[in-house]
Parts: C-alpha cells; structure tokens; sequence
C-alpha cells in the first residue's frame, strides 16, 4: 500500500528523479506499468516475489527463532519482515503475512505445551487435573490466590507472596518445568499476556488426549534462580 511507504523516503527518491512528491500518491499498484516497475525493482536490488514454500520457510524460522522470545505481535511482524529482507524476497501480501504469523504462533504454542506436558509426567498432570475439578474447593481457591494481584509492596504482600511460592512447591512440579523457556514466554501467565488463546481459554495449555489443562498463573516457581 502507498500509505506504508515512509514520506521521508518518497521525497528522498522524489529528489533524486527530480519530480514533485506529491506525485507519488497518483501512482498505481495494479496494472501493466507497476509490473513492470516491479520487475525492474527486483532485477535492480536483487529480490524476488515470495513464494508459498517461503512461507513455509518465514513460519519456521519464527517459530524456533523469534516466537520463543517475543510475544508482541508487532515485534513479531517487524522480525519476519527483516527475514524477508535478509533473504532477498518481497514480503507477502498483508494477508498472507498473517497467516504466516498464525502459522509461527500456533505451531509455536503446541510445541510449548507439549514439552511442558511431558515434563508434568502423568503424576504431574493428575496433581494439576485435581486442582481443577469441580468439588475441589480447596483447588479453587488455591488458584485464585495464585492470580491474585500481590498489591502495594508492605510487609502482608510479601508474606502472601512466600505462601503462594509455598503452597506452589507442595504441588510438586518438576525442576526446570520451564528452564529452557524466555521470561516473557515462561511470565506470560501471570502478566495476562496472550499467547494467541481467546481470553477466556488463557492461562490453559492442551493436552493431546486431555483437552484444555489449566496451569496455574503466579510466574514459573519452579525455574532454577
């Protein structure tokens, strides 16, 4: 789109080929002459249109290298485009861009969830089915404190916080459950940062035969330091 294009940028090149600026915003993206232009733009700067198989190529490379790190979406946009740039093609469509994004993220997550899972261990998740079930007030109750925002900093904050790392250890999750992760990714939970779910399944993780599992927010209590 025209609107993308920075105006420092239209009047620097509008400099250069000495014509008016305000000339650019009569040019047209469609047509026999812009595809011209386009092939010559491509010949001259060494690019080539995308292809399907670079997205494919795009989505993997944000799903080990940028999804495990950056959560925002913007971040997350601006990374694949500077991909696209380093390997010489031009981005997709706006469109295709976000599909590719959704790809990253969501290949991302279900690989997240299922490491995580499979260092529950069958133990590990039946503790964390348990606190979820429907006559476990106790359960309920535990994860609604966890969630709970710790307040003004005073000495009653900081002794309702040792209890939350407390009443977090007797679950007995396994050490490094989240050692590998990045602490955007591994805080998410407890900052209410969206990982791609609808509100209302935040704050869950999937099991394959299971469904949703409910890990509980309140930070990883179990990364080493």
């Amino acid at each position: 789109m025209l609107e993308e294009v920075p105006p420092a940028a239209v009047e620097y090149v509008a400099d250069l080929v000495r014509v008016p600026a305000t000339d650019f915003g009569k040019y047209t993206l469609v047509g026999r002459t812009a595809e011209y232009h386009r092939k010559q733009i491509h010949e001259a700067l060494g690019f080539r249109p995308s292809t399907v198989a670079d997205e494919k190529a795009l989505a993997e490379c944000l799903t080990v290298e940028v999804c495990p790190v950056e959560l925002v979406e913007n971040q997350q946009r601006g990374a694949l485009l500077v991909e696209c740039r380093a390997r010489k093609i031009e981005p997709p469509g706006r469109t295709r861009v976000e599909k590719v994004l959704v790809a990253a993220r969501g290949k991302r997550e279900k690989t997240f969830c299922a490491r995580t899972i499979g260092r529950l261990g069958e133990a590990g998740m039946a503790r964390l089915l348990s606190l979820v079930a429907e006559d476990n007030e106790a359960g309920t109750a535990l994860l609604a404190a966890l969630k709970r925002d710790p307040g003004a900093v005073g000495l009653d904050s900081l002794l309702a916080e040792i209890t939350k790392v407390n009443d977090v250890r007797k679950l007995g999750l396994p050490d490094g459950l989240f050692a590998d992760c990045s602490e955007k990714l591994a805080g998410a939970g407890s900052q209410d940062v969206p990982l791609g779910l609808p509100r209302h399944e935040r704050g869950r993780t999937y099991h394959p035969a299971r469904g949703a599992v409910f890990v509980p927010s309140g930070g990883d209590h179990r990364r080493p330091g």
